[in-house]
């Protein structure tokens, strides 16, 4: 951010998008899309959603939509990962959030009373589980993707993080989170 727009504030562009109302969201878990809006793709591909309801917010920070329960994160200019929540729990103000989910082209059923096992038994075996203090994450890696399901320690469903720049692929963080198994290759 320049010096002028940091004494007159940033004029965000997102905050020009069009007004959306009753879109229904769809992420698919196959192609790792939300409505269509894949990981790495420019920012201004999710002008479809509307204004971003975080309005102070810096050109690479995230577009967030509380009341929708989601938000993008953005890095250099393109979506670097999704978020959906469903327990508020850092008390950000965010809704849950109410879209769906697909996977091998049926309905996936995911909202806070999803269990841990469930998640399992859709997704099979996660490549780590971390038990912290206060959550459960579910690690699974894909190639150039991972999917982290933070669970409270009742084993039910907080979030649902979609990284396109899985941290788990850093062996510092393998090591901070004491993962034992090798990184998968895919070939």
């Amino acid at each position: 951010m320049g010096l002028l727009q940091s004494i007159f504030g940033y004029k965000d562009p997102a905050q020009q998008w069009p007004v959306v109302g009753g879109q229904k969201l769809i992420f698919d878990c196959d192609k790792n899309t939300l409505n269509g809006v894949a990981l790495h793709s420019p920012w201004a591909d999710l002008e479809s959603f509307g204004p971003p309801e975080l309005k102070r917010r810096r050109a690479e920070d995230s577009l967030v939509y509380h009341s929708r329960g989601f938000s993008a994160d953005l890095y250099q200019g393109n979506i670097s990962s999704y978020s959906f929540v469903w327990d508020d729990y850092l008390r950000q103000g965010f809704q849950p959030f109410q879209g769906l989910f697909l996977h091998r082209g049926n309905e996936l059923l995911l909202n806070a009373d999803t269990k841990e096992r469930e998640i399992e038994s859709q997704f099979a075996e996660p490549y780590w589980r971390d038990k912290g203090k206060d959550e459960v994450i579910l690690f699974y890696e894909l190639e150039g993707v991972e999917w982290q399901f933070e669970l409270d320690l009742q084993g039910r469903l907080k979030t649902f993080l979609v990284l396109g720049y899985p941290v788990l692929a850093d062996e510092f963080q393998r090591e901070a989170y004491k993962v034992t198994k090798p990184w998968p290759t895919w070939g």
